[in-house]
Order: C-alpha cells, then sequence, then structure tokens
C-alpha cells in the first residue's frame, strides 16, 4: 500500500501486504513493569539524571513486584480472551524474547494459561531481544551530553527517531530488519502447522518495530505512536490494527 503520513489516523486503515499475515491474529505482548521501568521513573521524578553506575545488563533486568502482579492479571486476562475467542492452546505459536523480564513475564501469565514449555509450539526467539542502546543503555540525556557530546551530536541529527542510531547500539530501523527473522519464522511455523494465533512476549521498542513491519508503516509512525505501556497488548487481526479488548 503506497501511504502519503498524515498522522497517526493511518492506522485505522492501514492494512498488511502480506497474505500470510492476513490469515493470523498476532497479539504484541509487553512485559511487565522492570527494574529498569522504576528506576527511570524515580530518577525522572527526583529530577536526578540516570548516570552510568547505575546501568543493568539488560539481558538480566527482573520484574518488580509490581511488574509480577502485572504479568499475573495478564495471564488471567488471556486466558479469559482465548476461552472467549475459542482458541485452544494447539491453535497458539507462542514466542518469547530470550531477555529475563520477557521470559518472567510469560511464565507468570503461563500460570494460567498452561503452555507446555517443552512443546514446540512455545519457543524463545533471540531476536525478540528489546532494541539495543549501546553506550547509551538507561543514562540520561543531560549524561550522554556531557560524557559523549559529539558522538551524542551525531546520534540525535536526524529528525526522525525510526532512523536514529544510538552509541555502540541499534536504530529503530536495524531493529525492524532484525526482527525480519523472527517474521520469517512465523510465516513457516503458521504455514506448516496451520496456526492462526502468535502470541509474542516481548519489548515496548522492539513491538512497535514488529508493528511498523507486519504493516509496512511509514518512519514518521514512530516518531507519534503512544509509548507502549507495561503489560500492554498491540493486535494485529487479519492484517489489520485493531483495539485488544479483554
Amino acid at each position: 500500500m503506497y501511504y502519503r503520513y498524515s498522522g497517526l489516523d493511518i492506522l485505522k486503515n492501514a492494512k498488511t501486504p502480506y497474505s500470510y499475515i492476513e490469515k493470523l491474529n498476532i497479539l504484541l505482548i509487553r512485559h511487565g513493569e522492570s527494574e529498569v521501568n522504576a528506576l527511570q521513573t524515580d530518577y525522572k521524578n527526583s529530577g536526578q539524571p540516570l548516570t552510568e553506575d547505575l546501568k543493568i545488563e539488560d539481558a538480566l533486568v527482573k520484574l518488580t513486584s509490581i511488574g509480577v502482579e502485572q504479568a499475573n492479571q495478564l495471564g488471567i486476562s488471556l486466558k479469559n480472551y482465548m476461552q472467549n475467542q475459542h482458541i485452544s492452546n494447539n491453535d497458539v505459536l507462542v514466542l518469547v524474547s530470550p531477555y529475563e523480564r520477557a521470559r518472567q513475564t510469560f511464565e507468570i501469565a503461563n500460570k494460567h494459561l498452561c503452555f507446555q514449555e517443552n512443546m514446540q509450539n512455545v519457543v524463545v526467539l533471540n531476536s525478540l531481544i528489546e532494541q539495543f542502546f549501546g553506550a547509551f543503555h538507561m543514562i540520561s540525556r543531560d549524561v550522554k551530553k556531557a560524557i559523549y557530546p559529539k558522538i551524542y551530536e551525531e546520534c540525535i541529527r536526524n529528525s526522525l527517531k525510526y532512523f536514529k542510531p544510538t552509541f555502540l547500539g541499534e536504530s529503530p530501523f536495524d531493529v525492524c530488519n532484525r526482527l525480519w527473522s523472527a517474521i520469517y519464522f512465523i510465516k513457516d511455523y503458521t504455514n506448516e502447522n496451520n496456526i492462526k494465533n502468535v502470541f509474542i512476549f516481548g519489548h515496548g521498542n522492539a513491538n512497535k518495530c514488529m508493528l511498523m513491519n507486519l504493516l509496512n508503516l511509514p518512519p514518521e509512525v514512530y516518531n507519534d505512536f503512544p509509548q507502549v505501556t507495561n503489560s500492554s497488548i498491540i493486535n494485529i487481526n487479519n492484517g489489520k490494527l485493531v483495539p485488544f479488548n479483554f
């Protein structure tokens, strides 16, 4: 589909150009509140910048107690959704990011969903990791400007966030390219096993990038798309973005 971007109203009419995506019901599920989410909120509220000594290795970031409860409620809501939509566990491909907070979210939610983790339709895919921010991971804008002034200016040169690189890390454009391996896996697996539903337990930025790919959205959408909240769900059903109702 040819787009001329004029705002987020484009999402009401955007439709996937990929015939195999039209056949699927895809849920992009963000993890519950993480240690980093809570730390960033605390420092923002206190007016202090996040510094490099506070960094937590992204792959090992865990859920907070609030995140654990969010994951539990997510499991209850997804179970109700599956019952209301008459979706059985055998008709779902479950994909999980290898990062700890995403795996925890799935494992806690799965206490209600009851997927067998040793079955072939539950898969951890490395390509689903969150956007890698490199040396800019976690630290505040003021700290970036102070420590890496020239590099920071280069990284913010593009007006579209979609193309902005991070020092030793990825831009959203890079994430979109990386995620194509997951989309090809979805295509092959769902075709071979006649599965219509895909639940992806992942991350905020990566889920936005997955949406961009699935609907072939223009780069400007990434700038304007609302921040994806903890344990929220983006639903692409029959090739279109639809409101997700538990």
